[in-house]
């Protein structure tokens, strides 16, 4: 009788205090060595998406003086890239038609805004380009680079040359300097 006792003890079915403890333990590890690699995935994503943004932006601007895309009244003469201001740096673009006489026609064909945690940096507000020939105007020098940045983690870079070619670079982990935090 005693023996049956024991068996019955035995066959429960469950987990110890220890073995839970054990599980939480590892969870808890677990998470701790994840969450920042999560974190840090996300902010490039961020980043890799403002510089996706800004490169397609540029691209459109570019395809549209090369288009030779007319609307309105109006003959367009360029289409401008414009970097547009969020408080004390540029959070956003704008494309707009420009006439003969180098004044902006009418509401801008396209308007973004970047996350708020990152920023753009150019020597340069607006890119200019001469319908159809698609060629860069006002520049400089024979080129510039606008630099996509998330403070604290890097940036990447999109150079347009006055012939129109527009190249992205990849991540670099370089120190650039954004707002920390969103307005």
């Amino acid at each position: 009788m005693r023996r049956r006792n024991c068996l019955s003890l035995n066959s429960q079915k469950g987990f110890t205090l220890i073995e839970m403890l054990v599980v939480v333990l590892l969870m808890g590890m677990l998470i701790t060595f994840i969450t920042p690699s999560f974190l840090s995935f996300n902010r490039r994503e961020i980043l890799k998406q403002g510089a996706t943004q800004l490169l397609n932006g540029i691209e459109q601007t570019q395809s549209l003086a090369l288009a030779g895309v007319q609307t309105g009244n109006a003959f367009v003469t360029r289409y401008r890239f414009k970097l547009v201001t969020r408080g004390s740096y540029y959070g956003g673009y704008q494309i707009q038609r420009l006439n003969e006489a180098g004044n902006v026609i009418e509401e801008p064909v396209d308007e973004q805004t970047i996350s708020c945690n990152v920023c753009i940096s150019s020597p340069v507000s607006q890119i200019d380009y001469t319908v159809p020939s698609g060629r860069v105007v006002g520049l400089s020098g024979s080129s510039t680079t606008l630099s996509v940045c998330y403070q604290g983690v890097g940036q990447h870079t999109v150079t347009v040359d006055v012939s129109g070619r527009i190249t992205g670079s990849n991540f670099q982990t370089s120190s650039c300097s954004c707002p920390s935090s969103c307005p």
